[in-house]
């Protein structure tokens, strides 16, 4: 074996080296993420992802929404404990909430995700209270909703 076929060989196994290192730590950054984004999905009350997950949910119903545990997985659903729908701004000093459910459960089917539809084949519940307020001039709690 020469010193070029030594040099050439040297080379050829350092550029392996290299692009397993890449590769390896590909992979292993995909999976970190894909496990802190399953880890977020399933502790929706973490102070660090609540905030943002609350101020997106009120702005899309809005009104002030909260709740106290919120989680989302692929094999369970959607499970919410005590979710609260604060009266609309406009109505709230005659009651603060409009809507408090202690429990909701809606699980999700995987198969038509797939195909962008999702099918919630049974809502489960605990305790709600709704409470409705309605104006002078016949407003109510669901017309002040954006």
């Amino acid at each position: 074996m020469t010193s070029s076929e030594n040099r050439s060989a040297v080379a050829s196994f350092v550029t392996r080296r290299l692009w397993l290192r890449i590769v390896l730590g590909a992979v292993l950054a995909f999976v970190l993420l894909f496990a802190v984004v399953l880890w977020m999905l399933t502790h929706l009350e973490h102070p660090l992802v609540k905030n943002r997950v609350e101020a997106l949910l009120s702005g899309v119903v809005g009104t002030e929404v909260s709740y106290e545990r919120l989680s989302i997985s692929p094999f369970s659903g959607l499970e919410v404990e005590g979710l609260v729908l604060a009266t609309p701004e406009t109505l709230r000093p005659h009651a603060a909430e409009m809507l408090r459910l202690d429990r909701l459960d809606l699980p999700i089917e995987l198969g038509p995700l797939f195909s962008g539809d999702i099918v919630i084949p049974e809502i489960n519940g605990g305790a709600a209270t709704l409470t409705i307020e309605v104006t002078d001039d016949g407003r109510d709690s669901f017309s002040a909703l954006a």
